[in-house]
């Protein structure tokens, strides 16, 4: 009496040697069934710029370049924005040390005179001083006078006073009136000492301004 075989034998033909399993399941109609869209879309999202292992060409953003899914591409991609970033960076450097005169052996003082009787020459654009002694402590004070400068030549612009003492008070020092040369041009500033509001016309200076084209 024979035994049953402990497993029962496949239907149909045994598949021949040397021949592979088929690796998916075949439908009816002869094609591969469709994958569901969770299965789509966990493919999609395997190879974004977050994965960096086995990504091809990457174009992802902020300046990431393509880097093969290696370490040294990402590494590749980060030189890349740093040189981008530094680039602006080095640029407004470039610029406030021009602004300040430094790095190139610039200065940028301004242009003093002190004597009314030498000419205060300049050129348009530039910014000079007149530079007097006073004593604020005491009461005195430099100002503009009439006849005032012709303003389409020269314009005023501030002033500041830099004390001889700054540890002493009641320390003199001296008053500079800054100014602008607007445009090609002669005109004369006119000031005068005050003493607590007084006119002291003893004490009137007369700087006599030329402003040359900057071209």
């Amino acid at each position: 009496m024979s035994r049953a075989p402990a497993y029962p034998a496949p239907a149909g033909p045994l598949p021949r040697a040397g021949t592979a399993t088929p690796r998916h399941h075949v439908t009816a109609g002869g094609g591969r069934p469709r994958r569901s869209v969770a299965r789509r879309a966990q493919r999609v999202t395997e190879g974004t710029a977050c994965d960096t292992r086995g990504v091809g060409d990457v174009k992802g953003t902020g300046g990431v370049r393509s880097g093969r899914g290696t370490r040294a591409g990402a590494r590749d991609g980060t030189r890349g924005t740093r040189r981008r970033v530094a680039g602006p960076v080095a640029a407004a450097l470039a610029l406030l040390l021009a602004a300040t005169g430094c790095g190139d052996g610039g200065s940028s003082e301004e242009a003093r005179f002190d004597d009314p009787a030498e000419p205060v020459e300049v050129e348009a654009g530039e910014s000079f001083v007149l530079a007097l002694r006073e004593n604020p402590s005491v009461g005195h004070a430099w100002t503009l006078i009439d006849p005032e400068p012709d303003d389409s030549v020269v314009r005023a612009d501030g002033d500041d006073f830099e004390t001889d003492e700054p540890d002493q008070v009641g320390s003199g020092g001296t008053r500079l009136l800054r100014f602008e040369a607007v445009a090609p041009g002669a005109t004369t500033i006119t000031l005068t000492r005050l003493y607590r509001g007084e006119h002291e016309p003893e004490t009137d200076r007369a700087f006599d301004v030329e402003v040359a084209d900057a071209g």
